[in-house]
């Protein structure tokens, strides 16, 4: 990706509040950073077997904070950033079959040679951290019920847009570097993002298949979500348009692996868990 695509994705995401007004080049070095890291381990992805690709939110600004410290930064592909969090630590106990690390920061490339060599890879949805405190993420982290945008869920809507213009191409040029081969795609973004995705998904049949699913264990919709106004908004779109209700259908069939989101956490999915 060039400097100027990058700023262009940054501007789109700027302009509909998702990001803070960041110096652009700080923007692209960042990016630069990361890419780099990203692209030393692809050379460490078999030339056979499945690719496992999690699809992820980059870590989030956080109020009041312009640049943060790069300690409330948790990037997968960082090396001098952490490695205790969920979506790190999951996947590298179920792939890499190992429960026994304590997760020393000086290990981190090791970790991540060991998934890159188990053929697991992430991509972040959006390439640069996001606004977390913006007004529908608000609303939905609020217990009583509230309405929502009519185009939060659109075919028209801007994270649609955004999906369509600037995350696609990304990954389908990951795809593209990797070959013809199976893939697998895991949503560990949070709720929000995931659900978004998961609609969006559902008019994309190249995505949509990919995407892991329940298969067989049933998940009761109490159990599933921890956030009952989310819940309420869900069951809310879904009796007011028949396409929308696809993503009911969605939601039970694809797991979002993310703390806080209700759904298992990777290990109880991988291990046929049930949630209580």
């Amino acid at each position: 990706m060039t400097k100027q695509e990058l700023i262009e994705m940054y501007r789109f995401c700027l302009k509909n509040g998702w990001v803070h007004n960041t110096p652009e080049d700080s923007v692209w070095g960042e990016f630069t950073d990361r890419n780099n890291c990203f692209k030393s381990y692809l050379k460490n992805i078999p030339e056979k077997d499945e690719i496992h690709i999690l699809i992820g939110e980059a870590p989030p600004y956080y109020p009041n904070k312009q640049i943060p410290i790069k300690v409330n930064r948790k990037y997968f592909y960082a090396t001098d950033q952490s490695c205790k969090t969920p979506y790190f630590q999951e996947p590298f106990k179920h792939f890499v079959n190992s429960d026994n690390e304590d997760w020393h920061l000086k290990k981190k490339p090791t970790y991540l040679k060991n998934m890159a060599d188990k053929g697991v890879l992430i991509i972040d949805i959006f390439p640069f951290p996001i606004y977390q405190s913006t007004k529908i993420r608000e609303q939905i982290n609020k217990e009583e019920n509230t309405s929502f945008p009519e185009d939060t869920l659109s075919n028209i809507s801007e994270f649609n847009k955004y999906l369509n213009y600037y995350f696609l191409p990304r990954l389908s040029s990951l795809l593209n570097q990797l070959g013809k081969r199976t893939f697998k795609y895991y949503l560990f973004a949070p709720k929000l993002t995931s659900i978004q995705f998961l609609y969006w998904a559902s008019n994309n049949d190249e995505i949509k298949e990919k995407l892991v699913n329940f298969d067989n264990i049933t998940f009761e919709s109490k159990a599933k979500w921890l956030n009952k106004s989310l819940e309420d908004f869900i069951q809310k779109i879904a009796e007011t348009d028949v396409n929308k209700k696809s993503l009911v259908n969605l939601i039970n069939n694809h797991p979002i692996f993310m703390n806080g989101s209700g759904q298992p956490s990777f290990n109880d999915f991988i291990n046929g868990k049930k949630s209580t």
